[in-house]
């Protein structure tokens, strides 16, 4: 049987004094400078690489913000009458559309050509040119920076002339409103509409 061997000692490092009791005071002070200073450096670090990730993040976020706004039109480049609605992206990044409301003296319509209809109605005309002469784009997806999507376009001839008034004095009296939320490719989002001055963020779009 083999004989069990006592583990050795636990070796311990003593730091032992000079001698000179002026030279351990000054190695003591030393080793509690040069502790603190280490605190202090890695505080800073820290606080550096902490402001690095902000100016990071802030760079990113300017470098994808999207500016979305809904515009009118009541003439084209020729100076022929027409009325359109539509959406301008005036950002640097793309927006992503996340839902769309179209009003009408603060009820909602199904969508542009409704919102026609209605103006149409109250101008004493049947739906049915309102439905057939205007032309409506389905706004979803992406809008990309500095590009424009049109909403709703009735233009002299291709729609009636009283059709294109009718909604330009609707438009006058502010009786309708467009409302687009959308948001930027970090799920920051915003809502703009027609009657607004800007886009105000929102927590999401619904």
């Amino acid at each position: 049987m083999a004989d069990i061997i006592d583990p050795l000692p636990e070796a311990h490092i003593h730091h032992h004094p000079t001698g000179h009791r002026w030279l351990d005071k000054i190695l003591a002070l030393s080793a509690v400078t040069i502790s603190c200073i280490s605190v202090i450096l890695t505080f800073q670090h820290g606080a550096a690489m902490e402001e690095m990730v902000k100016q990071n993040q802030k760079l990113v976020q300017a470098n994808t913000w999207p500016y979305l706004v809904v515009f009118f039109s009541t003439a084209d480049e020729a100076g022929n009458s027409l009325f359109k609605l539509g959406v301008e992206n005036n950002g640097v990044g793309p927006a992503r559309i996340g839902s769309v409301q179209v009003e009408y003296k603060g009820k909602a319509a199904v969508d542009a050509r409704e919102l026609a209809k209605r103006v149409a109605q109250e101008a004493g005309h049947g739906d049915s040119w309102a439905i057939h002469q205007i032309h409506q784009s389905v706004l979803g997806g992406v809008v990309p920076a500095r590009q424009m999507v049109n909403i709703l376009m009735a233009q002299d001839p291709y729609s009636p002339a009283w059709l294109v008034d009718a909604l330009q004095k609707a438009n006058d009296r502010k009786d309708m409103d467009v409302r687009v939320c959308y948001c930027s490719i970090l799920e920051e989002c915003w809502s703009a509409h027609l009657q607004g001055t800007q886009p105000e963020p929102v927590k999401s779009c619904s």
